[in-house]
């Protein structure tokens, strides 16, 4: 995908788009962030707070007695789901929703770059450049799945959406918006089967999260993760070595709790793949981000079942790069797994994960 072979001045000029998209990219990603990090709404009306969970309260409560919101993903779902102020919920919900409004134009440069691209390689655009090294063979066997997937759920969304307006009504809501959907669920659950997630959170407590899980891989694969010392960017970031039978196989680093210098999301990042040059062997290291909520000295962080599911997910990622016996880098753990294909491997863990049986 490089333009190995073509005349010089096209390789040239594939070269400046990569490059190009690559500025691009981080650019777009900087301003999502700084839009983020810009936005905080700052409550001081305890009625505009009232049954929000304690543990939320705490991570939002300022030195003077108010309450802090931003966009940040703990702190947003926490007014989200539970907060009572609707137009409160809507100032929210419009300020995530368009944050970094400026990078459409950025968006408008990437596609076009990207569809240059495509045709200097040979393609007819960047959907067939694309889907070259993926499973999917082709746009209409993604369009095909696409709507085929529509055409099973669409009822059964529509049902789920009237369902819960009906509810909402009963709450005072006449036409559900976006920023209801959250807290109308929420209350729904609680109306109809009794079940308030906040109650399972203790449960959840993410260092008792990690360590479980930890001694799972242990019984399960014999893999023993080993806390060590290393240097780390923040000073919550945790580093564990990897051994089986008493040797040592990889790296791992756990980045686990949001904060305001952070993207948004979870993703595993494979710093090092396992690569053999001359006789020296270099080990695999990856790192599991996520974006959970906030520890202080008085309270833990505690995470929610998506939360828990979220950190099966990367995890199983991080185990089909750090345990591969695979020594060709463009080949080993997840490097060469076509992108349509890479979640299969984390699908299956956290799902089997969370059967009872295990």
């Amino acid at each position: 995908m490089s333009g190995i072979g073509l005349p010089p001045e096209i390789k040239k000029r594939i070269q400046e788009i990569q490059v190009r998209l690559s500025d691009l990219g981080n650019q777009f990603s900087q301003n999502l962030l700084d839009a983020t990090n810009s936005f905080e709404l700052v409550l001081d009306r305890l009625e505009d707070v009232e049954g929000i969970p304690e543990s939320d309260l705490n991570a939002a409560k300022t030195e003077d007695g108010k309450y802090r919101f931003t966009l940040h993903m703990p702190s947003y779902m926490a007014y989200m789901t539970h907060g009572p102020n609707r137009s409160i919920r809507e100032s929210l919900y419009k300020a995530y929703t368009t944050r970094a409004s400026q990078n459409g134009k950025l968006i408008e440069n990437i596609l076009l770059l990207r569809n240059e691209l495509a045709k200097l390689l040979g393609y007819r655009h960047y959907v067939e450049l694309s889907l070259a090294t993926k499973v999917a063979d082709s746009e209409k066997t993604v369009l095909k799945f696409l709507r085929d997937l529509a055409k099973q759920v669409k009822s059964i969304a529509e049902r789920e959406f009237v369902d819960l307006s009906n509810f909402a009504k009963t709450l005072g809501i006449d036409s559900l918006q976006a920023y209801d959907a959250a807290f109308v669920s929420e209350k729904l659950m609680k109306s109809r089967f009794d079940f308030d997630e906040e109650e399972t959170r203790p449960y959840f407590e993410k260092e008792s999260v990690v360590s479980g899980t930890f001694q799972f891989l242990n019984k399960l694969f014999g893999l023993e993760f080993r806390k060590t010392s290393a240097q780390v960017w923040e000073e919550k970031v945790q580093v564990y070595d990897l051994y089986r039978s008493g040797k040592l196989l990889s790296r791992l680093y756990l980045d686990l709790e949001s904060r305001k210098d952070k993207q948004g999301g979870a993703w595993m990042h494979n710093w090092h793949s396992r690569n053999r040059i001359a006789n020296e062997e270099i080990l695999p290291t990856a790192f599991v981000v996520c974006n959970f909520p906030v520890s202080t000295k008085d309270s833990p962080s505690l995470l929610k079942h998506r939360d828990v599911v979220t950190f099966f997910h990367e995890m199983g990622h991080a185990l089909h790069h750090l345990c591969t016996k695979i020594e060709e880098p463009p080949v080993s753990g997840i490097n060469g797994v076509e992108w349509d294909a890479v979640n299969f491997l984390p699908d299956f863990w956290r799902t089997s994960r969370l059967k009872r049986e295990f």
